[in-house]
């Protein structure tokens, strides 16, 4: 009769055990090896920066794979929809409170277009990652926003018609695709030099990155 010894098994449980741990640890990216390539190391860090991103992607998604576009412009639109209902024509008007200068000196918004209206150097229109579009009449002292009404807020490209310098496009989405993407409706143009807006079309693009005006046939535009 042969004798086992019992003691033989839990050692060996536990260097499996200890293995199973430091490769899960290492997959996870929380264990690396000293001797890791430096590819690899700037890959990781990369990882680590992107993480908060992704997580809010995740949160945004869950629990489908992909973002549900449609939901969240219908969601938009009846909360808009209410707070015309609370506050009258103009939604924001119950959010003008005292605000205090904070900036520029934090870290401000992306400016993902400049244009300079071709008549008027005095006027310009910004528009921004996620803010809008904010018009100046006098070279940039004084700015207000002039698409706050509509329902996204990420500016891709500004193009005035250079033939008609009071007919100016917009094109709508972040072309600066960041961990979380923030797409945009379409196409706006305006006739008043950006004071009011319409909608074009194009609002299954997503993200529109330019907007040219054919200079001889300015009612021809290419997205």
């Amino acid at each position: 009769m042969h004798t086992i010894d019992r003691s033989f098994f839990p050692a060996r449980l536990l260097t499996f055990a200890c293995a199973v741990l430091s490769v899960a640890l290492t997959q996870c990216g929380i264990f690396r090896p000293k001797n890791a390539p430096a590819e690899n190391r700037t890959t990781e860090a990369l990882d680590r920066k992107m993480e908060p991103y992704d997580h809010r992607s995740q949160l945004l998604s869950w629990p489908d794979r992909e973002f549900d576009w449609r939901g969240y412009h219908q969601s938009l639109e009846r909360a808009q929809a209410r707070e015309t209902a609370l506050r009258g024509a103009n939604p924001c008007a119950g959010n003008m409170t005292s605000w205090k200068q904070e900036g520029p000196g934090n870290i401000g918004g992306r400016v993902n277009s400049l244009v300079i209206k071709p008549d008027d150097e005095n006027v310009l229109l910004a528009g921004f990652s996620t803010g809008g579009i904010f018009k100046t009449k006098n070279k940039g002292e004084d700015w207000y926003p002039v698409f706050d009404g509509h329902l996204n807020l990420s500016i891709g490209d500004l193009t005035f018609d250079p033939r008609n310098p009071n007919t100016v496009y917009v094109g709508t989405g972040d072309p600066n695709i960041p961990g979380t993407v923030f797409n945009g409706s379409g196409i706006y143009k305006s006739t008043d030099a950006g004071e009011t807006w319409s909608y074009l079309g194009l609002g299954e693009a997503g993200i529109i990155s330019k907007v040219v005006v054919h200079p001889v046939e300015p009612e021809v535009l290419y997205a």
